[in-house]
């Protein structure tokens, strides 16, 4: 249904089917100009049995009546018809009579099958039809009379080679004598179709072929599209990269100072001048205890979290981050370390709780 529809389409377009209809009727007409005219002539014989009768009686005076040839049409004449026709349609006999293999004049010896008005009847009598085709008109008529007169010439021919009585001769009678060549436009015609229906059948299917090509292009590139127009939601999302660790060494130095918060009840970390001076390990184990029994339980588990490698790593951190690992102290007073300062920030913060809760 698709292809009926194209085509149908095809030839109604502007831009091919009336000029391809218009190139097909010239093509048509072209042929039908230069086929060549053919010219046909034709003649029906029918074979005759003897007046006698094909037996010689050998007492002339007991011989038999006389008899109508045309009452004697036996089976036997049937034969002697098809073998005339075999003989008229060799090549050598159809050379003799001037025709050529593949040449412009053709001949045609049967029964009669060939012509339309015998067809019927070719089986009921020894008929032989002759019909000759040949672009002369005079060619036509000549080879139509000598294959005439080549078949009783053939006839009798035959009958002396097997020394038939003269009485017993088979004879020939004209159904259709020699015709008048006529001018044939079947040809002519058959060239003009050809060329009509050639020119039709190629151009549309060119043309058909184009547009199939063309439609499965266009499809594609919608396809293309489409796939082009799909949302990228269904792909995996892009993970970002790491920053390089320069950056991060940057981002490192411009950090702020951190500022440590205290949770209110821990205890205080023990004083770091002591462990400067020399004091006991017993002694700080002491102070840190009895400052641990002042908590509560949570205080006393806190306590107990804090070791000195965490305490030493905290309080390096804070003055490198802080930059303070070595400050001077006001009025010319030793330098204080990291270490006191941090001691005395949490007994100021750990005061000033107190009193906030007192006060409450």
């Amino acid at each position: 249904m698709d292809f009926w529809t194209s085509l149908l389409f095809l030839v109604r377009k502007r831009a091919v089917g009336p000029p391809l209809i218009a190139l097909a009727l010239a093509v048509a007409g072209l042929a039908f100009y230069l086929a060549p005219t053919v010219y046909v002539s034709t003649a029906s014989l029918v074979l005759t049995a003897p007046p006698r009768g094909g037996t010689l009686s050998p007492d002339a005076e007991r011989s038999g009546g006389l008899t109508n040839p045309l009452l004697q049409f036996t089976d036997t004449l049937r034969t002697t018809a098809s073998i005339l026709i075999l003989v008229m349609n060799a090549p050598d006999v159809q050379a003799e009579l001037g025709v050529e293999e593949d040449g412009p004049t053709e001949l045609i010896v049967d029964d009669g099958r060939s012509k339309p008005e015998l067809l019927q009847i070719s089986a009921t009598g020894p008929f032989i039809h002759i019909e000759t085709r040949s672009t002369s008109a005079a060619v036509a008529r000549e080879v139509t009379v000598r294959a005439r007169a080549r078949i009783e010439d053939e006839l009798a021919r035959r009958q002396r080679e097997l020394q038939a009585p003269r009485s017993t001769f088979i004879g020939t009678a004209d159904v259709i004598p020699p015709s008048p060549p006529e001018a044939s436009l079947t040809p002519k015609l058959t060239a003009a179709g050809t060329g009509l229906g050639a020119t039709l059948f190629a151009g549309f299917g060119i043309a058909y072929a184009v547009a199939r090509l063309r439609a499965g292009r266009a499809a594609a590139r919608a396809r293309e599209q489409e796939r082009a127009a799909e949302p990228q939601a269904a792909s995996p999302p892009a993970v970002p990269e790491a920053a390089p660790a320069a950056d991060a060494g940057k981002d490192a130095e411009r950090a702020e100072p951190i500022t440590v918060i205290r949770r209110s009840g821990w205890p205080e970390l023990p004083p770091v001048k002591a462990e400067a001076e020399g004091e006991p390990a017993a002694d700080r184990a002491g102070s840190t205890d009895a400052s641990a029994a002042g908590g509560d339980r949570e205080a006393e588990a806190d306590t107990a979290a804090w070791s000195d490698e965490a305490t030493a790593r905290l309080r390096a951190r804070l003055a490198e981050t802080n930059g303070t690992a070595e400050r001077p102290g006001g009025n010319g007073a030793k330098p204080s370390r990291p270490e006191e300062s941090l001691a005395s920030v949490t007994s100021c913060g750990d005061r000033k709780g107190d009193e906030a809760a007192s006060d409450g």
